[in-house]
Parts: structure tokens; sequence; C-alpha cells
């Protein structure tokens, strides 16, 4: 090296250490055009002028301390430590001279210089582990470049699907269109057709019921032996159909239960309570003339036969003794079970075995019964083939009019799901969807929240979103999930807490927030190394 540059290097050197030692110690070099050497010096809140050389006396003159910024006097000044080769930093004048080393260069201790100069070490850690993060950004930042190409190809693909479904929806609302007409056509058809059946059943059930009551009057007429108008339990007794049992007489027990227990009945009384349970026993068809009596048979020299009618086994049950009942127990509860018998009797003879068949319609009543079941049936279908297009419709206009960030970096994002597990609970996050919680031992999965927002995106730029209205916490709001998103080489949820009831933070990785380094960033970082 020549001689003159040598003497230009070392001039240098002192130049900048001069510069530094007409500072007062702790004085930054920001703030040196307010520590020019003079014969006072001016406290920074103003409060007061003092003698330039009381700077850095170990006595606090200023009350902001600013006269004490080489010295621990006073509590709310601050100390500047160079730490060339690292970052410069500020520390509370108090830490001076403590016996800690909080300058990386020990300036902070320089009464006692036990503090080394670590600067330079740590400043190479810095600058390699910022440059680390600036591959790290650069990388995640080439991603991001695929996730808006991939983002702007499913805009497109969702615009030309746009419009297919708006054809398909014309399409689909005409059809049905035509269906409701060919709906309301045939149920008008049907109507028309029901009506008249409808009218010629009353007219058959009305003259099935007056066949019915002259059936029952007839029939009274029969059994009233001395037609005085009432009909006794003895002259039904005179009925051999009503033995039950097939013991060859019909007892008081067996008239009883038709006659709900009364001695005597009316014609009226009969033709309305007593006439529907003895037709069934008489068996005599709706509309047919009560057939007298079969004639008395001499049973005596008749060889023993298996009873016939095991369908009325249980009926027969109802009117027999028990042969296991005391004769007390049936003194006293005679009547009782009398009257149970006969209720359970006429229940079962009353309620039918099989469920009332479907009405029997003629042909040309079915054929319209069938046609307009078939047309509702079509319009049914037609309207959901409907609504399955406009619920498509409507996911895509959410998906093309989302604030999806800048160049819509978010696109290739939206609705994909990421899961984070840790010892309780398994934690999912579909972005721009919703966010959940479900416990790893089993269980329901508990919404966090609904997409809501960018929170402050103006400010805070597309890195802060809000799922919010998910699953009412016991006694307490509304579970939220608040999502904060960092520069990352791939989408991750790093972690999840709770820092408030119910309400969650997620910390999420993504290249979709990463930035390309600037030269003028990465200069200006190395500037202040």
């Amino acid at each position: 090296m020549s001689p003159l540059l040598l003497l230009l290097c070392v001039a240098s050197l002192a130049g900048g250490g001069l510069a530094d030692l007409a500072l007062p110690r702790g004085v930054s070099v920001a703030r040196a055009s307010l520590y020019t050497s003079s014969d006072t010096f001016t406290c920074l809140d103003g409060s007061d002028t003092v003698p330039f050389g009381y700077i850095n006396d170990d006595y606090c003159d200023c009350a902001d301390g600013s006269d004490e910024p080489g010295t621990s006097a006073c509590a709310s000044s601050h100390f500047y430590c160079p730490n060339r080769g690292h970052a410069a930093v500020e520390v509370p004048s108090a830490w001076v001279n403590d016996g800690v080393c909080d300058c990386c260069d020990g300036s902070d201790e320089y009464s006692s210089g036990a503090c080394a100069n670590t600067c330079e070490e740590l400043g190479a850690e810095t600058r390699a582990r910022q440059q680390q993060l600036n591959e790290m950004r650069l990388r995640g930042y080439e991603v991001k470049l695929k996730l808006i190409e991939q983002g702007e190809q499913k805009l497109n693909e969702k615009k030309v699907r746009l419009a297919e479904l708006a054809r398909e929806q014309e399409v689909a609302e005409g059809i049905k269109t035509q269906r409701e007409a060919a709906k309301d056509a045939a149920e008008e058809q049907e109507r028309l057709l029901l009506e008249v059946w409808q009218e010629a059943r009353r007219q058959q059930e009305q003259e099935q019921e007056a066949a019915s009551k002259q059936q029952a009057e007839e029939t009274f007429t029969r059994l009233d032996a001395n037609a005085d108008g009432k009909l006794t339990a003895e002259e039904l007794q005179q009925e051999s159909r009503l033995d039950r049992n097939a013991d060859g007489t019909v007892s008081k027990d067996e008239v009883d239960v038709i006659t709900m227990n009364k001695d005597e009945l009316e014609v009226e009384e009969f033709v309305s309570s007593t006439w529907p349970l003895l037709k069934s026993l008489l068996h005599v068809p709706d509309g047919e003339a009560t057939p007298p009596p079969p004639p008395p048979t001499d049973t005596a020299d008749q060889p023993d036969q298996p009873e016939e009618h095991e369908e009325d086994e249980d009926d027969e049950e109802l009117l027999t003794e028990d042969p296991y009942e005391s004769p007390d127990d049936e003194d006293s509860d005679e009547d009782e079970d009398r009257e149970l018998d006969a209720d359970r009797y006429r229940r079962r003879m009353s309620v039918p075995a099989e469920p009332a068949a479907e009405p029997e319609y003629d042909e040309a009543t079915q054929a319209a019964v069938d046609a307009a079941k078939l047309a509702r049936s079509e319009l049914q279908e037609a309207e959901g083939q409907l609504g399955t297009i406009l619920r498509e419709i409507s996911g895509v206009e959410a998906f093309t009019g989302l604030d999806l960030g800048p160049e819509r970096a978010f696109a290739g994002l939206y609705h994909e799901c990421f899961v984070l597990e840790n010892r309780e609970y398994e934690y999912k996050l579909c972005m721009f969807d919703r966010a959940s919680q479900k416990p790893r031992s089993g269980g329901v999965e508990t919404s966090l929240g609904k997409w809501g927002s960018w929170e402050q995106p103006d400010q805070n730029g597309y890195t802060r979103q809000l799922y919010e209205n998910g699953q009412q916490c016991w006694n307490g709001p509304k579970r939220s999930a608040h999502v904060t998103l960092t520069c990352g080489e791939e989408t991750r949820v790093l972690d999840v807490t709770e820092p408030a009831k119910c309400e969650y933070r997620f910390s999420v990785e993504t290249p979709a927030v990463c930035e390309r380094p600037s030269p003028e960033t990465e200069q200006l970082y190395h500037d202040e190394l």
C-alpha cells in the first residue's frame, strides 16, 4: 500500500474517532446536534438550562435526565450503545456501570472495562440469520407467484363455469315452469274426478247406512218376542248364535258383552250401540236380511268332535271362569271382571285386525291420481335440479366476489384446510370458510367461527383474519378465532392459543404473504449492522 493511501486511511479513522469523542458518552449520532459543545446546555424537554460541563457529571440536573446520558444518575435517561459490527441499541441509563454487560461492545460498563466486545461475532450470526431469512422469503415469494398463477387460473375457470351455470339455470327454470303447469293441470283433473268419486262414495255409504239400519230394526223386531218395543236380556238369550263358548246355552254374561250390561234396550239404542257388535256375531253382511237362527239339533247322540272356530278362543276365554280363582274372589270381583271382559271384547270386535286399505278408485279416477302424483314427483325433481344449480352459482359468486388479497394471492388457498394437533385437541382452519376444534379422545367438532373478514388490511396488510360467530360458550360469548399470517415456504398452522375465554388465536405460516426482499431493504439492514 502506498504511504499516501495509508495516511488517508489513518486520517479517516482518526476523523471518525474524533467525531465520536466530540459527543458526550451515551449520545447517539442521530442526537449529535442536540449536544453541540457550547457554554450551556438546554434540557431536551426545555425545562432548564445548565452549564455544558454538567453533562455526565453523575448528577441529574434536567427533569428528563437528558444531561446524564452516559451515567446512571437519572432513571429516565437512555444510554446509546454504538455496537459497531452489530446493531446499535439504546438501554436505560440506570443500567450503566451496574456490572451487567448490556451492550455487546461493553461501552455501558466503561468504568470497569469488564465486558468484552462481542459485536463482530453477534453481527456475523445475525447477518447469517438474516441471509437465511431472506433466502426463505425469496423461496416463499416464488411459491406465492405460483399461487397467484393458480388463483388466476382458478378465477378464469370459475368465470367459465359461471357462464355455463347461467345457461343451465335458464334451461332448468324452463323445465320447472313446464312441470308446474303440468302439475297444475293434473291436479285439477285429479280434483274433479275425486269430487265425483267422493260424491258417489257418500251416496253408497248413505245407502249402506240405511240398509244397515233396516237390518237392525228387522233384527230387533224378530228378537223382540213379546213385541213390546223393548229387547230384554232374556229375549237375546234365545238367539243361539250368541253362544260363543258352544256350551249349548246363551249365558247372561255372553249377552252382557254386547248390551254393555243393560237388561233391556230400546230400538234406537239397539241400532246405534248393540247392532254393530251383534251383526258380526250373526255373520250378517251389509245390505242383506238377517237370517233366522239355525234349528236346534240334538247333540246327545253326536260323537265328541273338536271345537270349531279356533279363532274365537280368546273371546271364549273372556267368558269362561278362571279355574284358579277362589269362590270368595269370584264373588267380590264378579261385576268388575265382567265389565273388564266386556270392554276388552268390544274393543276386539270394533278394531279391525289390519290397517284400513287405500281407497279403491275407479279406473279413470285412479289414472288421474297416478298422473297427479307423477307430475308432483317430476316437479320436485326439477326444483331439486334448479336448487343445485343456484347453490353452485352462489358458491362461485362468493369466490369471485371475495377479497383474496393483492393479486388474489390467496385464491389458491380458498377452502383449503390445515390441521394442527396438540395433546388435547385437533384444530382445523379452512381458509375463508371456518375454524374448529375436536377432542383427540373423540367427540363432536366445535365451531370456533366462520369466515368474517380481514382485520384492518389497510393498517396490517393482508396478515390478519377474523373467523366469528362460532358455537356459543357456556356462560360466555360466541367463539371466535383470530388468524395471524406470516411468511413461510408452505401453508401450515404453527400454534393455537386461547388468551381469553372462547377467543382463539391461530399462528399460520403461508407463502401468500411473502414479499420479495428488495435490495434497498437488505442494504438498509446491513447499514444498521
